[in-house]
């Protein structure tokens, strides 16, 4: 029983990069409950310094399979995120960390990192439904993420403190024509955009011009791509972030 709630409990976190702010919005263009990125993507990486900021998206589901029988959601609680760097914290929407069954919200973790290192997070919290009639409560933790904090960059290129290097999940996804990969950066140069099909084979590549702050826009056209699920890479310097789209045009 617990094993069926853990797997539940995986299925509702997405990530995107965003600007440090107070709160974050969710993306309520995500309908189908699933973690984006996966625990392979997993989250940013960080520098010291560099005020560091990244979104969990949510999207819990309306009901779950369960021993045979589809079993209403009513919530998911998120009690505590343990294993963050110093100086680091999280911070819900809603402000409760409580999602109900069919909604979307999100948490923004932020901080500014003083120390280099591996940090594993561990989520902890609550899955309550109704089985039988009855309500029922199971704890559940995610222990599969990680924020890695390299030194200071030492690139020689001059930067601007107040951006850190993020990419974010391409919006809308799953879409079937068009969505936008929005980039922010503490820097100028030139990025590099490869895109994957699940064998691993290379179906696209390409370079583009990033800006020094936020919202350099990257535009994907599905035109050419047949429906399916993609993995996408996009590179700047010593810098990689690698993310899941899914293209669906039925």
């Amino acid at each position: 029983m617990i094993k069926k709630i853990l797997s539940l409990a995986t299925f509702i976190l997405s990530f995107t990069a965003a600007e440090v702010s107070a709160q974050c919005t969710p993306n309520v263009t995500i309908t189908t409950p699933g973690i984006y990125p996966d625990s392979a993507t997993n989250l940013a990486q960080g520098y010291v310094g560099t005020p560091y900021a990244e979104v969990i998206q949510v999207r819990i589901p309306v009901d779950t399979m369960f021993m045979g029988n589809l079993v209403p959601v009513t919530d998911f609680t998120i009690d505590s995120i343990l294993g963050l760097p110093l100086t680091f914290s999280y911070a819900c929407n809603p402000g409760t960390c409580i999602f109900p069954g069919g909604s979307n919200g999100c948490i923004l973790i932020s901080g500014n990192p003083t120390a280099q290192g591996t940090f594993n997070l561990t989520v902890y919290g609550r899955a309550h439904g109704t089985i039988s009639g009855f309500p029922a409560e199971f704890p559940f933790l995610i222990d599969y993420y990680k924020i890695i904090i390299n030194p200071p960059s030492g690139t020689g290129i001059q930067q601007n403190s107040n951006y850190v290097f993020n990419v974010s999940q391409n919006e809308p996804n799953p879409f079937s024509s068009f969505s936008d990969i929005h980039i922010t950066s503490p820097m100028g140069g030139k990025a590099e955009l490869k895109i994957y099909n699940m064998i691993g084979k290379e179906i696209y590549s390409g370079e583009y011009r990033i800006n020094t702050g936020k919202n350099n826009i990257i535009h994907l056209d599905a035109k050419e791509l047949e429906s399916g699920v993609y993995i996408y890479t996009l590179k700047m310097g010593d810098r990689k972030f690698t993310k899941r789209m899914i293209i669906s045009k039925n």
